[in-house]
């Protein structure tokens, strides 16, 4: 047993030590990768070389703006890292669809949203836990309204905390997407979207909030 703890450190090692050189080395050429000048098959063949050029484009998309962020996501759509993780979410199963499902969540990406959504009715709670949050994320307005739809239809059984965070992030620069399923929702549901409406809404909405005013709910 103490022989196999002892290798399975070696190997880990040298998969470590493996991976950090090919870091650098990835690095070197970064302008390259993104401008698409350095071919495909010199990072896109290798497991390790994917996730490490995936990895580095994520972790910059966070922060860019404008032109940056679209030329980082346009390498992530021409090297094909994009479609292969929505291939992911819609045939993995487990960790690894959730994996990819978060994957997903920061791109910023619309075309992802049909899988993040189908995603939504897995019959795993912690995997439609990490469809809504991959769809909260992407921070569009768009992405609000596979939720809303599965919420007003009674098909989204999750932690109204969630729930909200996601809504919030989704419409923060569009509360008017709210305003049409609150008077398609149920008492409860439309307790939790007035939640979120109340924190992103603006005075263009001024009328509708008048409505909402008069609502017999008085959380609403």
């Amino acid at each position: 047993r103490l022989a196999f703890i002892l290798g399975r450190r070696a190997w880990r090692h040298g998969v470590f030590q493996r991976r950090d050189r090919r870091s650098q080395e990835i690095r070197k050429q970064w302008e390259a990768i993104v401008s698409g000048e350095a071919p495909l098959q010199d990072w896109n063949v290798e497991e390790m070389d994917r996730s490490i050029v995936e990895t580095l484009l994520l972790d910059q998309l966070e922060a860019a703006q404008g032109e940056e962020a679209r030329r980082l996501l346009q390498c992530l759509r021409l090297s094909g890292l994009l479609d292969r993780r929505i291939l992911e979410a819609r045939t993995r199963q487990g960790w690894r669809k959730r994996q990819a499902l978060f994957s997903l969540g920061r791109t910023r990406a619309p075309e992802v949203i049909p899988a993040l959504a189908e995603a939504l009715d897995d019959p795993s709670k912690e995997t439609r836990v990490a469809a809504i949050r991959g769809l909260g994320r992407l921070g569009i307005p768009d992405a609000a309204v596979p939720i809303l739809d599965h919420l007003v239809e009674g098909r989204l059984k999750l932690p109204s905390i969630v729930i909200q965070n996601a809504l919030l992030n989704c419409c923060r620069w569009r509360a008017s997407i709210l305003v049409p399923y609150m008077r398609r929702a149920d008492a409860e549901t439309r307790a939790l979207v007035a939640r979120a409406l109340g924190e992103v809404a603006t005075g263009d909405l001024g009328e509708d909030l008048l409505l909402l005013a008069n609502d017999p709910q008085a959380e609403v």
